[in-house]
């Protein structure tokens, strides 16, 4: 398998979330927001995957890197646009909180 390689940043890509991928969070955002006693480490969680330097490419989001992601998605789900659903994210970050 080989590892992902920086892209250019344009739409749809693995750095760069397309429209459905946006859409396809706000169900995992919704779920988090029911639980306030999940919010320090949801944002503790973005913290720590967010990408290096941030601030310097586009876009200038605290986001996890693109190629990362689709690794760490491929890993788990067997497909690099797989989510998890609400409820394995709550139980993740219950799970996180415990760590």
């Amino acid at each position: 398998m080989r590892l992902p390689t920086r892209r250019s940043l344009t739409a749809g890509s693995a750095d760069f979330p397309s429209s459905a991928d946006t859409a396809s969070t706000v169900p995992l955002a919704a779920a988090v927001l029911k639980r306030p006693d999940l919010w320090p480490t949801a944002l503790d969680a973005l913290r720590r995957h967010r990408r290096a330097r941030w601030w310097a490419s586009a876009p200038f989001l605290p986001v996890p890197d693109g190629g990362w992601m689709a690794f760490r998605r491929e890993t788990a789900f067997a497909d690099a646009r797989g989510l998890p659903t609400p409820a394995e994210l709550v139980d993740y970050l219950e799970w996180l909180r415990t760590m």
